[in-house]
């Protein structure tokens, strides 16, 4: 920040004011996983009021489509998810009419997960440092 002139010391001043008691927060809603974490957030930010939850379970599986994997735990691992179909999803749509699902958005039901990664074109991994101890990205 020192290009724009702040000094550490107004840096240190404004991270203490965050981190003090009367700032107001919004945590993220726990219940809710993958990109919908993000959808609830921003309504809770906006003051709509989207039924957002995890309930999602039936992965839309289509022969040929691109699937996504990253930890539904790692908000990190899920906005790089979303970044990289929102890349690719035009040029990919060009060439392939089948999509792009991201796994994440999904709870794991292992046979659904086992079934979208075998049909499809191709399976991109979005490592993160949970990845190796989830059973629903090392299927």
């Amino acid at each position: 920040l020192s290009p724009y002139g702040m000094t550490l010391l107004q840096v240190a001043d404004a991270l203490r004011r965050l981190c003090s008691p009367g700032t107001n927060r919004i945590n993220l809603r726990t219940d809710v996983v993958g990109s919908f974490r993000f959808e609830a957030l921003a309504d809770e930010l906006t003051g709509n009021k989207g039924g957002y939850s995890s309930e999602l379970t039936d992965i839309p599986v289509k022969h040929g489509m691109m699937a996504i994997s990253a930890d539904p735990h790692d908000d990190e691992a899920v906005a790089a998810a979303n970044i990289l179909s929102d890349y690719l999803g035009e040029d990919l749509m060009s060439i392939m009419s089948e999509g792009i699902v991201i796994l994440s958005d999904y709870l794991p039901a292992e046979d659904k997960i086992l079934e979208t990664v075998s049909v499809a074109r191709a399976v991109a991994v979005i490592c993160s440092r949970d990845t190796l101890s989830r059973e629903a990205q090392l299927l």
